[in-house]
């Protein structure tokens, strides 16, 4: 263990790596640890993540949408409100495609829906939809992290 002076306990400082003994320049830069309170270190995780389970349904629908509608912005994933009891079979996400501009919102999701039913997901995705000329009323909506699968 590497005892530094107590005057430069806490603060950043350059100390030689180990080994290296003969090469005064070769230093690595030590950051101050922070503390969350009571001791516990800062890089403690409040839960545990697991590896995504497998998800054909939405790999396919992803793969389907992203060809056909060729997006500008697009993010699909599991929706939550059906918790994880019906893992990959219901699904919400926000796409901007060049191929919406000049339709309504029926035709929109009437062309969303004839997409979806080629994978044999019909009616289980809910997708806002928007062409390009129309990016204002979706640019609040993309900061959301879509791109999380939990």
């Amino acid at each position: 263990m590497l005892r530094l002076p107590r005057r430069l306990h806490g603060a950043m400082r350059t100390v030689p790596l180990a080994g290296l003994s003969r090469l005064p320049a070769l230093t690595r830069v030590l950051e101050p640890s922070v503390s969350a309170g009571l001791g516990t270190p800062s890089s403690s995780r409040s839960h545990y993540k697991f590896a995504k389970p497998p998800s054909p349904n939405l790999d396919a629908l992803r793969k389907v949408l992203t060809e056909r509608l060729v997006p500008v912005h697009f993010f699909l994933r599991n929706n939550l409100t059906f918790t994880n009891y019906v893992w990959d079979k219901h699904f919400i996400g926000i796409c901007c495609s060049p191929k919406f501009e000049g339709k309504s919102h029926k035709e929109m999701n009437e062309l969303v829906d004839d997409i979806c039913d080629e994978v044999g997901m019909k009616g289980r995705v809910r997708l806002l939809c928007h062409p390009p000329s129309r990016w204002h009323m979706m640019k609040r909506r993309s900061r959301k992290k879509w791109d999380f699968d939990w």
